[in-house]
């Protein structure tokens, strides 16, 4: 079933009707019941009820009245017991009102709808077929079974229509009964009394709006003053929040500050621990140095020992010679010192060993003093780098904080353009939303006509022409009796609605004062309760203020602490750099006692080279003189042999003496060689 909604306008008295189509494909009818606006108000002043009560009356086509909760209230004396006479007849005129008005609307709605709903089924039944194919087009596609279904369906749906159109008619004729009951009603209202009772309620309400009208002003008055105070408190908000602003950017810095600072932190203790290594480092320097200046003294020592000994050893050459030409007779004593020059000539070989060994140890440690040099001047320059790298890594983390802030902003803004963006999108959503609610309505609308258009035959359409006929015919003796009520009622509905007109306005105008107040009560809680978030806020930001000022005051001495800390670092390096200076320089002074050193063997090597070419000397005229002697024995052997037994024995026992006495050189080079 169809449904109706309808709009009244007071000064016109012509019903305005909406149409709203049916969804399951039925004729559109009329609303049985209706709420209409129609407020009544009372004579007598009661506290509890307002005056001007705007309460809705909702009128059924029967003549009940109904409440705003739509509770059924008949028309006895009963209801309106609490009125006066007056009321009562005001009440009766009302509803006499109500009901001519409702009896016009109803019929004339009638009338349309069912004009535009027959309009529509002949026009779509001419211009379209029946929803059943041809035979020639398909024979095979359509059973008997889904033709006997159809013509069974479309006989429900005239049976349905058959029970609404004789609803509709009692209905009707109740709309009827209630005519004449008003016609009979109408004869006893009197104009006088009505117009004293539009006039006392005339006075009351022209008091009732300058009342209004008072507390209108001074509701504005509250309301500038109020917004005097949102004002201060906006501005007191937006220096809160620049100040918040700042707070932010200030402990932004600290945090940056604190963050170089521990980095700082982390290089000085770096450095603490390469000055420890490099103490360390110079340490061992230092007693490699004194074990080294050691061994050199020792070095020296022995080679004055052996220059001693170089001059005894010349020494004992010249007596040795000396003693060689006295001890030219006997070949065992030569033979003798030549063995004792062989193993002197040994020794020296080993020494000479020696002395190219501890050589050799001497360059090998000097290639280690070296390799720490180098070291050290690498550890150095790692330093160097290290601290440039620090001050390249703090200049970059600098920028990237101004690349960050630049971006942050970037951001921002197009966070805002993005959000114009979305609300500008979700209003043009919002409207598509509309159209197309709108144009599926509109496509609904042209489905039911078409289902209704393809679903009815032509005896529907016959049987709803008569019965179209009877309800034109009832419509038309409605319409009569209507005018007729109209005539007579027309000045009374117009002053009445003058009356309802006014209450509406001054209705309007009371709760739009009321709003107004509530609106300027809540916006006073509103600033109150800002006031207190702002004064909250306040002391937050007090506190962070001495927060911070606290937190830059240990900056400032941490601050300080680091710069003692380099300030002493610096000293120690200064000390270490000037340790390193003496080492460098004992360094090069042990080179060049080396360098000495090494001109000295370079002179022994020469005294040792021209005293082995003696000693060849020496041993070749040795063996000459050896085998001339030798030459001479074998002469004086043979001559021995001539000479007789006696005198041979005798040589040879002169001979084992001489080779039994002690020789002086032999004990001369004995001590030497202890």
């Amino acid at each position: 079933m169809a449904s109706t909604t309808r709009s009244y306008d007071a000064s016109k008295d012509t019903p305005t009707t909406a149409e709203v189509p049916n969804m399951q494909g039925q004729v559109p009818g009329l609303v049985h019941r209706e709420k209409v606006s129609t407020p009544i108000a009372p004579t007598k002043h009661d506290r509890n009820r307002n005056e001007y009560s705007s309460d809705d009356i909702a009128v059924d086509s029967d003549g009940t009245c109904f409440d705003s909760d739509h509770g059924i209230q008949s028309h006895r004396s009963d209801s309106f017991g609490q009125y006066d006479a007056e009321a009562d007849v005001l009440m009766v005129k009302a509803s006499a009102a109500i009901v001519e008005r409702r009896g016009a609307a109803v019929s004339r709605q009638l009338h349309r709808a069912l004009v535009r709903s027959f309009q529509s089924q002949s026009t779509a039944v001419v211009s379209k077929d029946t929803s059943l194919p041809a035979p020639h087009s398909n024979p095979e596609a359509i059973s008997f079974e889904e033709i006997s279904s159809h013509l069974a369906r479309r006989m429900q749906e005239l049976l349905a229509w058959d029970g609404e159109l004789a609803r509709k008619e009692l209905s009707l004729s109740e709309i009827e009964e209630s005519l004449r009951t008003l016609r009979v009603l109408s004869p006893a209202v009197d104009p006088q009394k009505t117009y004293r009772t539009w006039f006392n309620l005339h006075t009351r309400r022209m008091e009732e709006a300058s009342r209004v009208h008072s507390k209108a002003k001074e509701l504005c008055e509250r309301e500038l003053e109020l917004n005097q105070l949102f004002n201060t408190v906006s501005v007191k908000a937006t220096e809160l929040d620049v100040l918040e602003n700042s707070l932010r950017h200030r402990e932004e810095d600290i945090q940056k500050r604190d963050d170089i600072l521990g980095t700082a932190e982390m290089a000085v203790r770096v450095i603490e621990d390469h000055l420890r290594d490099r103490e360390a480092h110079v340490e061992e320097k230092e007693r490699f140095q004194d074990e080294k200046e050691t061994l050199l003294k020792q070095r020296e020592a022995a080679i004055q020992h052996k220059e001693s000994e170089l001059g005894q050893s010349a020494a004992l050459q010249e007596t040795t010679s000396t003693v060689l030409r006295h001890r030219e007779e006997t070949l065992s004593v030569a033979e003798a010192a030549a063995s004792e020059r062989e193993e002197k000539l040994a020794s020296r070989e080993q020494e000479a060993r020696q002395r190219s060994q501890v050589v050799q140890q001497q360059q090998q440690v000097l290639s280690q003093g070296l390799i720490t040099y180098q070291n050290d001047l690498s550890a150095l320059r790692r330093r160097e780098d290290v601290i440039r790298s620090t001050e390249v890594e703090l200049v970059e983390q600098a920028s990237s904080q101004a690349a960050t802030d630049a971006s942050l902003c970037q951001r921002e803004k197009n966070v805002s353009i993005r959000e114009r963006a979305t609300s500008e999108q979700e209003a043009l959503l919002l409207t598509r939303s509309s159209e197309l609610e709108h144009w599926a309505d509109a496509l609904r609308q042209n489905e039911e006509s078409l289902t209704t258009a393809l679903d009815e035959h032509k005896n529907s359409i016959s049987k709803l022409e008569s019965h179209r006929k009877a309800v034109v015919h009832r419509e038309m003796e409605v319409n009569t009796i209507a005018a007729s009520q109209n005539a007579a009622i027309a000045a009374l509905s117009q002053r009445e609605d003058a009356v309802f007109i006014r209450e509406r306005e001054t209705s309007e105008r009371e709760e739009a004062v009321l709003n107004q107040d509530l609106s300027l009560r809540n916006r006073a809680q509103a600033l109150d309760s800002q006031q207190m978030i702002l004064s909250e806020a306040q002391a937050a930001h007090e506190v962070k203020d001495c927060a911070l000022q606290t937190r830059q005051v240990s900056i400032q001495q941490q601050d300080e602490d680091l710069t003692e800390k380099i300030r002493s670092h610096e000293v120690a390096v200064q000390s270490l750099s000037r340790r390193e200076d003496q080492v460098l320089r004992q360094e090069q002074a042990i080179l060049h006692r080396e360098q000495a050193l090494t001109t000295k063997g370079n002179a022994l090597t020469e005294k040792e080279e021209s005293l082995t070419q003696r000693e060849k000397a020496n041993s070749s005229q040795k063996g000459n003189k050896l085998k001339t002697r030798e030459e001479a024995i074998r002469k004086a052997e043979e001559e021995l042999e001539k000479v007789p037994m006696r005198e041979a024995s005798s040589e040879s026992n002169e001979l084992h003496d001489l080779q039994d006495r002690p020789d002086p050189t032999e004990s001369i080079l004995e001590e030497k060689s202890e």
